[in-house]
């Protein structure tokens, strides 16, 4: 949508909000093996620095602009880049906001409205394949939808006000 109307809307991705690094978090995830919280570190809810996206988001609103260093850098899974966005000036934009996870209090209330790609989990595992070459990676992450976010979203699906369904091209 923001190729057709690029000076209308703007990407704003979740993604770059990562609390650690890709290697930090695997540190920290295999440091929790045998503990009795082994989920909090390893559950991507947890993976999101949910203070900076509403800092972000609140800096959209209100000057139209932000910018965040040490976002996630998804070259090289390091928290070395900055991220910025700009809204134009004395006009009205739309602020897509990408993110798996965007659903559950207090984040949901931070959007005027949410928008739930309903994505089939055929489609979900053959782009997981496309773009992890380890088997026994893509073993882990299919762990990890299974185990957080099926539940997740078996709890919070209902609260998207609109929901695409996956026939739809992306």
């Amino acid at each position: 949508m923001s190729d057709c109307l690029p000076d209308k809307v703007t990407h704003f991705s979740c993604d770059r909000f990562s609390r650690y690094s890709f290697k930090e978090r695997e540190k920290r995830i295999e440091a929790e093996v045998g503990s009795e919280d082994k989920s909090y570190e390893e559950n991507p809810l947890h993976w999101y620095d949910w203070n900076a996206i509403s800092e972000a988001l609140t800096s959209l609103r209100t000057a139209r602009q932000f910018t965040y260093k040490n976002a996630w850098n998804p070259s090289s899974g390091e928290l070395n880049a900055t991220y910025s966005l700009k809204l134009p000036e004395n006009q009205s934009a739309l602020v897509l906001c990408d993110g798996i996870f965007l659903l559950h209090s207090p984040v949901k209330e931070w959007f005027d409205i949410t928008l739930r790609v309903d994505c089939a989990q055929t489609l979900r595992q053959s782009r997981a394949k496309a773009r992890t070459k380890s088997l026994s990676r893509l073993s882990y992450m299919a762990s990890l939808e299974r185990t957080y976010v099926e539940p997740y979203f078996r709890d919070f699906s209902q609260r998207a006000e609109i929901v695409l369904p996956t026939a739809l091209p992306l």
